[in-house]
């Protein structure tokens, strides 16, 4: 990591809105979970560091708090963070806020799979819209009644939300865009 860390380093003033995707991912089993936890801390310290919200992918049964314990060692609890592809419980998104209150969590396709992620859509209708932040995850999530997996996806999840929330389209698009824009620190 030697050289190339300390290029990063040169590189983040002024050019980086967030440090990210970083997490753990014991989606595939835990053969390198040491190696994921000691570059999450290196991440996590360059987020604290250079004051960027990080990026959090964090995958697999049972891993979120391990996660949450080491953003909890190295990150003050009002750091911004972006949950990326939150597809967990109300209970686990109770705990991410309590331990980070100004978390925004990542609502992307999955919301549209609704055979794979029955739960998400209770879920989500549990979460503050203030809380929300949209992503497509493209061209990683492809939803099986939608033509490909694109940023375009994200009008769909608007509809989505539209209709969960009660909501129009347009303020729902509004509000997910402000909590982006606070997040990231942009106009």
């Amino acid at each position: 990591m030697g050289r190339h860390f300390n290029e990063l380093k040169r590189r983040i003033p002024g050019n980086f809105l967030a440090i990210g995707e970083c997490g753990l991912d014991v989606s595939q089993g835990e053969k390198d979970i040491r190696e994921q936890v000691k570059v999450l801390r290196v991440q996590l310290e360059l987020a604290r560091d250079y004051k960027l919200p990080v990026v959090i992918h964090c995958r697999g049964k049972n891993i979120t708090a391990r996660c949450l314990d080491i953003m909890s060692e190295i990150l003050d609890r009002d750091h911004g963070v972006h949950w990326h592809c939150f597809s967990q419980d109300k209970t686990t998104y109770e705990n991410i806020k309590r331990c980070f209150p100004n978390t925004k969590f990542g609502i992307s396709p999955l919301l549209l799979m609704e055979d794979t992620y029955p739960q998400l859509r209770s879920q989500v209708c549990e979460m503050s819209l203030e809380d929300i932040i949209l992503e497509s995850d493209a061209p990683y999530l492809h939803p099986k009644n939608y033509e490909d997996s694109s940023p375009i996806l994200i009008r769909s999840i608007i509809q989505k939300l539209s209709i969960m929330f009660n909501i129009p389209g347009r303020e729902i698009a509004d509000i997910t865009t402000r909590n982006a824009q606070q997040l990231y620190k942009f106009e």
